[in-house]
């Protein structure tokens, strides 16, 4: 991947996915905004609940309910992710080394612009701070305002838009709305060029000493976040059943496989780093064990935790 050239990416940014988003957006104009809150995007099979006993043993309102409530909080916690996003282009704009890289950073400031433009429409305006206790979204505003450029460049465009590929790709192709789902599926476009040009930008020779110790801290962090497991769902069941025990946790933990998940996940993050060229990271969350699937009941005890604290 390192032999791609930033002006193969630059002379390819008019693809359709601008088009793709336009028109969801000139369809589904709203003054107000949350034209879609009120519908499930999404059943409880793409969330991994209908197999397990707090899913089978809901009666059809309740799923329905569940369902609308999970999608909203996915679709919300998207939306701030693109929040932040307009918040990391300009950063980087202004950071460029070159008229090209600074030019390249005002097209994807467009794309960022789009997609917060697509969530808008579904859900109303955002603002980062009207977010609910989200750890990864302060994790992710923060690393933006205080990193320098070589940082960002790995940390957000190789590794959290390289997620965010797969992540909206899986939106998309499970959404129930074909126009949401055609609006993902643009978005998966973008996120490719983002993360293409953050392989060729990348350059292991710019971090010193001092920054490579903190993008291994801030790698760690994200990875901490990983094995935790979905959080987002297990609490918006905690929320609508009233609570939750340490068993039925114990149950979800189980019956959602979310062990693979998270192995899965993991694997993705060691794959980027890989495709970067980023192997001395690689190697060190290795002898960190973070790349390592955590016992059920670690994951269950985080789980708790965090419910804990909500």
């Amino acid at each position: 991947m390192k032999n791609l050239r930033l002006e193969s990416i630059y002379d390819h940014l008019d693809g359709d996915s601008s088009k793709r988003i336009d028109q969801f957006c000139r369809t589904y104009t709203s003054s107000s905004g949350g034209l879609l809150e009120s519908k499930a995007l999404w059943n409880l099979d793409y969330f991994g609940l209908s197999k397990t006993d707090l899913g089978t043993n809901l009666d059809p309102s309740q799923r329905a309910q569940i369902a609308e409530s999970l999608g909203s909080s996915l679709l919300r916690e998207a939306q701030l992710i693109e929040v932040a996003g307009t918040a990391f282009t300009a950063k980087m704009s202004l950071l460029a080394e070159t008229q090209d890289q600074r030019s390249l950073y005002s097209f994807f400031a467009a794309d960022e612009a789009r997609h917060l433009r697509f969530f808008d429409e579904m859900l109303g305006k955002a603002q980062m701070k009207d977010r609910k206790n989200n750890l990864f979204l302060d994790y992710l505003e923060t690393a933006i305002s205080e990193n320098p450029r070589p940082i960002l460049v790995l940390l957000v465009q190789v590794l959290l838009e390289g997620w965010g590929i797969r992540h909206y790709a899986t939106l998309g192709r499970e959404c129930l709305n074909e126009k949401v789902a055609e609006g993902f599926k643009a978005i998966v476009l973008d996120e490719g060029k983002h993360h293409g040009s953050g392989l060729v930008l990348f350059n292991p020779k710019e971090l010193d000493s001092p920054l490579t110790k903190h993008l291994e801290d801030l790698v760690a962090e994200f990875l901490m976040m990983i094995r935790s497991g979905p959080v987002l769902v297990v609490s918006e069941l905690d929320r609508a059943l009233g609570g939750l025990t340490k068993k039925q946790v114990e149950n979800l933990v189980e019956q959602m496989q979310i062990g693979e998940k998270i192995e899965s996940d993991l694997a993705l993050v060691s794959h980027l780093l890989s495709l970067a060229g980023a192997d001395s990271l690689c190697m060190k969350m290795t002898e960190y064990n973070l790349f390592q699937l955590p016992k059920s009941s670690e994951v269950v005890s985080t789980i708790l935790s965090q419910l804990a604290s909500q």
